[in-house]
């Protein structure tokens, strides 16, 4: 004769089987994506988002895995307050989120991505703050849910396309006699902004090491630049002992995608590319240049971001690099 609890164990059989395939299968795509990332580094230009892909399907099936064993058995005291805990880091890290933008907000720099992920992040906090209290009233609890299910979702798309802009980063060193093409940034009068001046040093010092190559400085002139941002890149490298005559200049300008476009005519056709930019920006620059033909190489053309600015470049990128994978060009700089 069966007892109540050996009929649940029971009952509950074919579930603990489906969750353990499911967190099996994670595992694998974790792994298996991981892999291609690294193999994507051995290749030659090949830019592909196939590891990324299998990446965040393995954490989407873990995340799914981890909700269906949380949901298998009533609530405990221990879970209640497991799960206060995790409301609590959700809230200390939407408030990290908010933190991180102060130092752009503080130098007049914010883009569309910056204020999407602010407000965001503020509603987060709000809703880690109040979920007590949408618990208890049944139509709050089913909204409440929903908009849990779409920060679920909003996560799983930062976790990919920030694998996208690390496996941008990726490959070998370019071969000499490839032409460097730094991407212009902000200019204040006459001076290279903080991630100008570190694509500046980046380029200069892969035109030392390879005296066969030649650059093209792309960036028009934006508001209070008195100078154009591929003059900035033009005086930079002189001043770091690159020869004038190596160095030609896109100047018209305004957006990554006019970078390219305008500058393709200066590049060799068909030939090879290192891109100099900051690191987020790598992979959506390495798309734009692929689609042209030409071969884009990455290292060791990755500039640093400065880190007061990164959580704002970040964000922005976030925002403009689907935009370029889903066609829309023009919309995000």
């Amino acid at each position: 004769m069966h007892t109540k609890g050996t009929t649940n164990r029971y009952a509950n059989a074919p579930r603990r089987h489906w969750t353990l395939w499911l967190c099996l299968l994670g595992i694998l795509c974790l792994v298996g994506g991981i892999l291609a990332l690294l193999l994507q580094a051995r290749a030659s230009a090949s830019l592909h988002v196939a590891g990324p892909a299998v990446t965040t399907l393995g954490a989407a099936l873990l995340v799914l895995w981890g909700i269906c064993r949380t949901r298998r058995t009533e609530p405990t005291v221990r879970s209640r307050i497991g799960w206060r805990i995790f409301r609590g880091v959700l809230a200390v890290g939407f408030l990290a989120v908010i933190l991180s933008f102060l130092p752009a907000y503080s130098t007049h720099i914010h883009n569309p991505g910056q204020l999407i992920f602010t407000a965001v992040s503020v509603a987060g906090l709000l809703g880690c703050a109040l979920w007590p209290l949408f618990a208890r009233v049944k139509p709050l609890r089913l909204i409440s849910r929903i908009f849990a299910g779409l920060y679920g979702l909003l996560a799983l798309a930062v976790l990919f396309l920030s694998l996208c802009m690390v496996a941008g980063a990726l490959g070998p060193a370019a071969p000499d006699g490839a032409t460097a093409l730094v991407l212009g940034s902000k200019v204040s009068g006459e001076t290279p902004s903080i991630d100008l001046q570190a694509r500046i040093n980046k380029a200069a010092a892969w035109l030392t090491e390879h005296p066969s190559s030649k650059a093209v400085a792309c960036g028009g002139q934006g508001a209070n630049e008195s100078i154009s941002e591929a003059e900035a890149i033009r005086r930079g490298l002189v001043s770091l002992g690159i020869d004038n005559s190596r160095i030609l200049l896109e100047d018209r300008s305004t957006s990554t995608e006019e970078n390219i476009r305008n500058a393709q005519s200066l590049l060799p056709k068909n030939g090879d590319v290192a891109v100099v930019t900051d690191d987020y920006h790598v992979f959506r620059a390495r798309l734009l240049v692929k689609k042209t033909g030409m071969r884009p190489y990455a290292y060791p053309a990755a500039a640093k971001t400065p880190p007061q600015y990164f959580a704002a470049f970040y964000a922005r990128e976030l925002l403009a690099l689907p935009v370029e994978l889903l066609g829309l060009h023009g919309l995000i700089a």
